[in-house]
């Protein structure tokens, strides 16, 4: 099936922070273009009820993947899973991230690390762990979602901002070194 001309049918996409708000739009949208979805997240309950949803929609096959992506084990552990269990990956969408308010001058070391497991981290063991998978078969592709806040900066929102703007840096910096091996890197 395809929506605006993208048919992604034979196709295998992990959307990470999959179970709710944005990540389960996108879960839905490339399901509805043919794909097969894992939904990974921290709550099995809530992706339970997202796996459904986008499976009754869609009629593609959707599967929850309990993880916490800012683990490096976990992640591992879930990528080797969605690989068995659909025999392959495609595409990858790092939808893991979310900004505390707090401005720099009050930001404590251990809320400036934690926007980066979450902002940045999250995406790199993702990307890392998947690379291998998603130029297996001719290539894929990783989706990081990014935010303005890391063009421009949000006052107010410090770490959150300074971390976004490292995921535009590290997605570019994979972008080039990924791109020989047919996995294109973009962040939107």
């Amino acid at each position: 099936m395809a929506i605006n001309g993208y048919d992604l049918t034979g196709r295998v996409a992990l959307v990470t922070g999959g179970a709710e708000g944005i990540g389960a739009a996108t879960a839905l949208l490339l399901a509805q273009c043919g794909a097969d979805v894992a939904v990974a997240g921290r709550t099995t309950a809530t992706l339970e009820r997202t796996a459904g949803t986008v499976s009754g929609e869609s009629g593609r096959r959707c599967l929850p993947f309990v993880a916490d992506a800012t683990d490096e084990m976990q992640v591992q552990g879930m990528i080797a899973s969605v690989v068995k269990e659909f025999g392959r990956l495609d595409i990858l969408v790092n939808n893991v991230g979310w900004g505390d308010r707090a401005p720099l001058a009050t930001c404590d070391t251990a809320d400036w690390h934690k926007e980066f497991r979450r902002n940045l981290d999250a995406a790199f063991f993702c990307a890392r762990e998947a690379f291998e998978h998603l130029k297996a078969d001719g290539g894929g592709c990783v989706v990081n979602n990014s935010s303005v806040a890391g063009v421009d900066g949000v006052q107010g929102l410090g770490a959150y901002s300074v971390s976004k703007s490292a995921l535009r840096m590290f997605t570019k910096v994979a972008a080039a070194e990924w791109g020989r091996h047919g996995v294109r890197v973009n962040a939107v």
